[in-house]
């Protein structure tokens, strides 16, 4: 048997409530545009549905279910489909009890409004207004240094170099505490025993092997479990985003971002050589498609440069899943859904051209769409909620 908590009814006697002012306005706001305004019945009998739903939608998002997320116009789009779906399950259950089941239509009327209720109550408790809040595990470790710069390789034997002494001119340059980790997955070139020739001159660098080639996600989860930074970053190998922007990205931590991400679609943004347009074409649609499912508000989440802070970085990294091009996507949600602040910042950006793109249009594109559907259902089967125990090993 199925019992409701004191908790529950109170929901429910609130979101009764709320119906009752939206039918009061619905009602009251088609008597006043028709006698009054004028306005022909089925336009003023929308205009009134379209302000009801409104109030409905801002006292039950704030009041009924306590919700905070600042996502207003995706959630008023659902709840307007709710609605709309609503609206005409209620003329087919209408016409279900009284054409053929022969039901007086004020009986009929009143089994429908329970249907509707139900409908209503269960659809935007359990999508318009779902929470997929995961929860903040308490970190007791302490960052020993400033900075931690992580960079994923494969076979980058062409710019790895350039990069760590890039990275290592910047850090002695802001007189920052600094470590650069370079995480090599699998390479087959000569892009470790470079890395190590620096490392023996240089302890700021550190190596991390895989043995074979599981993807850059793999990659970077590896190098941010093994950082000690109190800013963890991780930048491609090619310095597409030169180090110099993560200037950028410390004043935005110290305005009060947990995690802050390069971005190339941003007013500001300087993109000094473009990738081609099929790619930048297939990037936005790409884009749009995860801001709808997953990320509202963020413009660029495919761009090789986001910086965390140690704690940010030790909650979410330990949860992750997906090895593939889909792994920004999934460190930012997990930590927009822990709460921390996520800050976009325009950054410089240029397309390498040493080495052929590893980009494959449509493999990488069906391959994202897929790793979205499964962090989506990694959130909603709160997944995300424990740590990621079966980790290949390197």
């Amino acid at each position: 048997m199925i019992t409701l908590s004191r908790a529950h009814l109170w929901v429910l006697m609130k979101y009764g409530l709320v119906g009752v002012t939206g039918t009061i306005i619905d009602i009251g706001l088609l008597y006043l545009l028709v006698e009054y305004g004028h306005v022909a019945l089925i336009p003023a009998a929308m205009i009134s549905f379209v302000f009801a739903v409104a109030n409905n939608f801002f006292w039950n998002k704030r009041w009924t279910f306590g919700d905070s997320s600042p996502r207003y116009l995706k959630q008023y789009a659902k709840y307007l489909i709710v609605s709309v779906c609503a609206l005409v399950l209620n003329v087919i259950v209408l016409y279900a009890l009284t054409t053929l089941f022969g039901l007086w239509y004020i009986f009929a009327k009143l089994a429908t409004s329970g249907v509707i209720f139900v409908w209503n109550f269960t659809m935007n408790k359990f999508w318009t207004f779902r929470s997929y809040a995961i929860p903040r595990p308490t970190i007791h470790e302490k960052p020993l240094c400033d900075l931690t710069i992580v960079i994923p390789a494969y076979n980058e034997e062409k710019n790895i170099e350039a990069a760590v002494n890039e990275c290592r001119s910047y850090c002695d340059k802001k007189n920052l505490l600094a470590e650069i980790i370079v995480s090599d997955d699998g390479s087959s070139d000569t892009t470790r025993s470079i890395v190590l020739r620096i490392a023996e001159s240089d302890p700021r660098v550190r190596l991390i092997e895989h043995e074979k080639n599981h993807g850059k996600g793999r990659s970077v989860h590896d190098g941010m479990s093994a950082a000690t930074g109190g800013i963890i970053l991780f930048m491609d190998a090619d310095s597409a985003t030169p180090i110099s922007e993560f200037d950028t990205c410390r004043a935005a931590f110290k305005n009060g971002a947990d995690i802050v991400i390069g971005s190339r679609y941003l007013r500001d943004s300087k993109i000094v050589v473009k990738q081609p347009r099929m790619r930048v074409l297939l990037g936005r649609i790409g884009n749009l498609l995860i801001q709808l499912v997953l990320l509202e508000g963020i413009v660029d989440t495919q761009c090789g440069f986001k910086a965390f802070t140690f704690s940010a970085a030790r909650s979410i990294i330990p949860r992750q899943r997906i090895w593939g091009w889909g792994f920004d996507m999934e460190l930012l949600s997990i930590g927009r859904q822990m709460g921390f602040i996520i800050k976009e910042v325009p950054v410089s950006w240029t397309e390498c051209t040493s080495r052929k793109s590893r980009f494959l249009p449509l493999k990488d594109a069906h391959r994202t769409l897929k790793e979205l559907m499964i962090i989506k259902i990694n959130l909603m089967t709160k997944r995300y909620h424990e740590e990621n125990k079966v980790i290949h090993t390197p």
